[in-house]
């Protein structure tokens, strides 16, 4: 089995705001030897494997679903028995999936099961859903959950777990069984990491469990937490601690003002629900880092959170080593007609998927910030956004570099776009099989 490597678009550097774009790989004049080309998109910690790569029972084949997976071409487990297979080149104990299941007739999404085997052993029965896929009326900006509108778009999610630790040359496998009861299984790939252990609660943080946050209960955490932010501000806390565990967040959105909130590792920590938002108003910044953001909102959804990280995000704010899915835009910087644009944001090695809106859209005059080495795949709009003036008399964003990034399938929208302003950079970035819209 070989990886495959497809990139639609690789961008070097492009300047918008001037008359300059040029292309990074060109020989120095007088230089007689081209120069080694740059190394382009974000540095990543897991290898990709596509199921059409793999070893498989089952069929290959290219229909309107098919056509979103990343190449344009999955393998469909239907019958009892059908599998697809990878074979590990390097180490790992977490796995990815990028899949489409059936929706619910009526619309809404349904639940189903699928087997993960290991060394030939079922290991893990993965929850999958389409809950958060299937929208109709096509790609345009009214979206409907209602299959009798017709032209179903957005036909892919994921789910993530963790496993015992494998060494390369494993043979990692998924197979509909008898229990796993959707229709189709339609695999696009597969991502194998070996994450490293969790973090430790430094010294200068308050718990989020020290006031009445709870891991893993399903009861809703928001207040909880909020308490705990405010007691950080009280008593001279750095921020808080996000411990490994799911917290809920369901009626409370969370905001912070000039502190840190840190968890124990994107694959540890998550803040997960229906309001897991975070803002940071006023001119102080924040740093968020080590956690997961997850969202429970579908496209037609007028109650999902609206985006992940959002509002005046303040000077100087630092968000990195975050996973955020299923809002709308995964960071929205900026508030209509603020006196406080966002300046100096800093955004890295993070991973923004399955959105419904953009992934990030630098708007309302942010300026000198930058967004590197960050992935993005499946959003429901322009992956990366620069974006111009917004009301009337609000300065146009300026000085902001986007590099060293990765996007997979936008399904709505580009992989970049640069809508205005001055001196804005996007460079030595990738894009992989983006569907327009």
């Amino acid at each position: 089995m070989m990886m495959r490597e497809r990139l639609a678009l690789s961008v070097l550097v492009l300047t918008v705001g001037s008359t300059a774009c040029r292309d990074s790989e060109v020989s120095p004049q007088g230089s007689s030897a081209p120069p080694a080309p740059p190394t382009r998109g974000a540095k990543v910690a897991w290898v990709e494997y596509q199921a059409e790569a793999g070893q498989t029972n089952a069929r290959r084949e290219a229909t309107a679903i098919e056509a979103e997976a990343v190449g344009r071409e999955a393998v469909r487990l239907e019958k009892v028995g059908d599998f697809v297979a990878f074979t590990a080149t390097k180490a790992a104990n977490s796995i990815v999936v990028r899949l489409s299941i059936p929706d619910a007739p009526t619309g809404g999404g349904l639940d189903a099961t699928l087997g993960l085997y290991v060394k030939g052993q079922r290991v893990q029965t993965l929850p999958v859903t389409s809950r958060y896929s299937w929208v109709y009326q096509g790609a345009g900006l009214d979206p409907s959950d209602d299959p009798a509108r017709g032209e179903p778009h957005a036909f892919f999610d994921e789910v993530r777990a963790r496993v015992d630790g494998f060494p390369a040359g494993t043979e990692v496998k998924l197979q509909k069984d008898d229990e796993d009861t959707a229709a189709f299984y339609v695999i696009d790939l597969v991502d194998l990491e070996l994450v490293a252990p969790p973090l430790s609660k430094p010294a200068d943080l308050l718990s989020i469990t020290d006031h009445g946050a709870t891991p893993d209960d399903g009861g809703d955490d928001g207040e909880a937490i909020q308490r705990a932010l405010d007691a950080a501000v009280a008593e001279g806390w750095a921020g808080v601690w996000i411990p490994p565990g799911t917290f809920r967040v369901d009626a409370e959105r969370l905001s912070l003002q000039g502190l840190q909130v840190r968890g124990a590792g994107m694959w540890y920590s998550r803040l997960q629900g229906r309001r897991s938002t975070l803002s940071c108003p006023g001119a102080g910044g924040c740093h968020f880092a080590d956690f997961s953001l997850l969202g429970e909102g579908s496209l037609p959804d007028a109650h999902a959170p609206a985006h992940g990280f959002h509002g005046e995000l303040g000077e100087d704010t630092v968000i990195e080593n975050v996973w955020v899915e299923h809002v709308e835009a995964g960071i929205w910087s900026g508030a209509e007609g603020s006196a406080h644009p966002t300046d100096g944001l800093v955004v890295k090695g993070s991973r923004f998927r399955n959105l419904t809106g953009q992934g990030i859209h630098l708007a309302h005059g942010t300026r000198n910030s930058v967004v590197e080495h960050s992935h993005f795949r499946n959003t429901g709009a322009d992956a990366l956004v620069i974006g111009a003036e917004g009301v009337a008399g609000e300065a146009a964003g300026h000085d902001n570099v986007l590099r060293h990034n990765s996007v997979q399938m936008s399904w709505r929208g580009s992989c970049f776009a640069l809508l205005g302003g001055s001196g804005n950079t996007l460079e030595d970035s990738t894009c992989e099989g983006d569907t327009g819209g």
